[in-house]
Formats: C-alpha cells, structure tokens, sequence
C-alpha cells in the first residue's frame, strides 16, 4: 500500500471591510486586483464566511456587487448574504490568500508556491480552507449547505 501526504499552508491578508450606505443598495467592496485568488468573505467574529475561488477578483467581486439576472444563482446568493450581514450592523470583511505552499511526502521535500493562475491550484486551496472552516472553527459557510 502506497501512502502520500500533503501539506498546504496558506495565509489569509484582510483587504478591507465591506461598506454600505443607507443611500446605496449595493454593497461597496475593498478595491481587488485583476489577477486571480482565494478569497473569503467573513463576519469580524468569524461565525459566518463565503470562500470561494477566481481567475480575476476584481471581477468576481464586481458580479456580487451587481449580481446580473444571466448570473449564477451564487452571485446572488453572496450579494443577499452580505447585505443581510451589514445591514444587521455585522462587520464584514474580505480577505485574500497571500502566499500559499504545497509539500509532499514523497518526491522533493521542499514545499512549492501554489500559482493563483492555475485553476486546479486554486481549487485545492479553496477546498482545503473550506475543510478547515468546517471542522477546526465551527463556521457557517455561507455558500454551503
């Protein structure tokens, strides 16, 4: 029997919290870069959160700003989650992974930078922080049931 481990290291760097005004339906997120990431959408006190994954932030929190009719039912459902949380005076912020590490038992010891510009990398990423969410911090996930 063969048996492989993997470790993945990732850090999360807060972007910035999640405005509203009373004037504006909308709710305004931190400024993103055009360049692909992990991201997680949280409530200060860490009981609720939406991670997800993308190939372009920037862009990604732009659809859940301005969910379209043609968009998924998630960009929707991140938009009315949000606003739900920040009307009700919750603090919301957005963090993004930083840097982001893969190690395995066998092969090179050495641990590898994960690239935001590769989908798969990005997914693993994505589904391991959900995994940790889930079962060391007792959160919410928002976009899960």
């Amino acid at each position: 029997m063969d048996v492989e481990e993997v470790l993945l290291t990732w850090i999360w760097r807060t972007v910035g919290p999640v405005e509203h005004r009373e004037d504006d339906p909308k709710p305004r997120f931190p400024e993103l870069p055009e360049a692909g990431g992990v991201y997680r959408i949280r409530t200060l006190g860490g009981n609720r959160s939406y991670i997800g994954q993308t190939a372009n932030l920037r862009r990604r929190f732009s659809q859940y700003r301005n969910p379209q009719a043609s968009q998924t039912h998630t960009n929707r459902r991140v938009h009315d989650a949000v606003m739900e949380l920040v009307r009700s005076r919750e603090t919301v912020i957005v963090e993004v992974v930083d840097e982001a590490y893969v190690q395995l038992s066998t092969g090179p010891r050495e641990r590898e930078a994960v690239r935001m510009d590769l989908k798969w990398q990005r997914v693993m990423i994505e589904q391991a922080a959900e995994s940790s969410a889930r079962v060391n911090h007792h959160e919410a996930l928002i976009n899960k049931p």
